[in-house]
């Protein structure tokens, strides 16, 4: 395990080392690019598995959670939750995984409360309690009524808490921080199967990245419900949960407009999670980027 690994030259030789240390399976639990690829291409005898990868050779898969669903069902429960549906967001990077965070969470609020808003602000950072506290108090001070965010710490939950505002987290189940507005969290314990069973593939000599240059795609369902949501939230939103399941109802379906006004998929079509992987824009009602 090395932690803390950045993104320069650097990274390329720490990668090669782990390499020439005999490892026979590297995961890199964020996107490298190029940082992972050159070295997994020059190396074809070694398997590396890259978080969030975009960037694919014959000894390279990519992984990550098709969380837009997730995100659509907690924007419902926010929706229900909240009088106006004003909702709040701290970011690190305007990615994929942002826009698959905010627009699901949005769409899914309007599908309750059509008037609902998201507004968002971005730190460049996953772990920075600082620009995360004044991100927090800038959007609460704005009057949003929900307020959910993808840092590593638990800074925005706990103002959240101390403003009376419903809040919910993207990693772990952190009601410990927010003990009476918490609402629900993303539950990412999809990732240890799916580490286990890429290391007995190599074991037993089947590994194989995936057959097109596309990630494994996890579950990645909601949490646990916070202790004060009312019943009725959570049997709606595990209605709406049944529908997307089954097909009726999808996340990203058209007419979608982007928040310039430009239309980005025409009635009648939708996204799967392949697609939704590659979100590259933000729906209109999205603000802040």
């Amino acid at each position: 395990f090395t932690p803390n690994i950045g993104f320069d030259a650097s990274t390329n030789q720490l990668f090669q080392q782990l390499t020439d240390d005999g490892n026979d399976i590297i995961f890199a639990n964020t996107e490298y690019s190029q940082l992972l690829s050159d070295v997994a291409a020059a190396n074809p005898g070694t398997k590396y598995v890259e978080c969030n990868g975009h960037n694919y050779t014959a000894n390279t898969a990519a992984y990550y959670m098709a969380h837009e669903r997730t995100a659509y069902l907690l924007g419902v429960a926010a929706g229900l939750l909240t009088p106006n549906g004003t909702m709040g967001y701290i970011g690190a990077f305007p990615s994929a995984t942002f826009f698959n965070d905010v627009n699901p969470m949005l769409l899914g609020a309007r599908s309750v409360n059509p008037k609902a808003t998201m507004q968002s602000v971005l730190i460049s950072s996953y772990f920075d309690p600082q620009n995360a506290a004044i991100a927090a108090d800038a959007l609460l001070s704005q009057g949003v009524e929900f307020l959910f965010g993808v840092m590593d710490e638990p800074t925005f939950l706990i103002k959240a808490e101390a403003a009376g505002v419903w809040t919910g987290y993207w990693n772990l189940d952190f009601r410990s921080a927010a003990p009476t507005k918490y609402v629900n969290n993303f539950n990412l314990d999809g990732f240890g199967a799916f580490y286990t069973s890429q290391v007995e593939a190599v074991l037993n000599g089947t590994w194989a990245p995936p057959a097109k240059p596309e990630p494994f795609l996890l579950d990645c369902p909601l949490g646990e419900w916070g202790d004060q949501v009312p019943q009725e939230v959570q049997d709606a939103v595990a209605e709406v949960d049944k529908q997307i399941l089954s097909g009726d109802l999808h996340v990203y379906e058209g007419p979608l407009v982007d928040n310039t006004g430009v239309e980005r998929l025409p009635a009648g079509e939708f996204l799967d999670e392949q697609d939704a992987y590659l979100m590259s824009y933000a729906v209109e009602g999205v603000s802040g980027i």
